[in-house]
């Protein structure tokens, strides 16, 4: 999920463990919950959506879909709707977050995170010894780089301030 500086919140619902025909809805969609706590669908064609994350000015938000193997980037509205749906990488990541300079740090499952800058271009990855789970940006000062597999915790500290 992603909360938005408005107070809403964006969030994904993959279903991949179940099967179509359990699924209680039409499909896999991202979300959104406005100030007011009003439920909406904010994007659909997805086929496993996951990984999610704005800027934090409020005006891009990021979408990971998972079995398709792509990032799409979308502009987000006053109302908090999405729109200019655009590819913004041909890489699916489970977890993103994102530092000052607006660098894309995503975990797609290989022994690296990549980084992407806001015009798309890949960045010099961080090599891990194990596939990552997940990435965010904490400390005091924001920035340690934490990053998550299915059994180590990774800090790094980094010389960017996450967001």
């Amino acid at each position: 999920l992603w909360i938005d500086p408005r107070g809403g919140v964006y969030f994904t619902d993959p279903a991949y463990s179940r099967k179509k025909e359990e699924l209680e809805l039409d499909g896999q969609y991202v979300y959104y919950v406005s100030p007011d706590k009003k439920v909406s669908k904010a994007a659909d064609g997805f086929h496993t959506p996951n990984g999610i994350v704005g800027t934090p000015d409020g005006k891009l938000l990021y979408i990971t879909d998972r079995r398709l193997g792509r990032t799409f980037r979308y502009a987000i509205g006053e109302d908090g709707t999405l729109t200019d749906k655009q590819l913004f990488f041909k890489v699916a990541a489970d977890g993103m977050t994102l530092d000052e300079r607006g660098n894309l740090y995503t975990t797609p499952r290989e022994k690296k995170l990549r980084i992407f800058a806001p015009s798309g271009e890949e960045l010099p990855a961080i090599e891990l010894p194990v596939p990552a789970s997940n990435a965010c940006f904490a400390g005091k000062d924001r920035k340690t780089l934490f990053i998550t597999t299915s059994k180590t915790l990774y800090a790094i500290r980094m010389s960017v301030t996450g967001q």
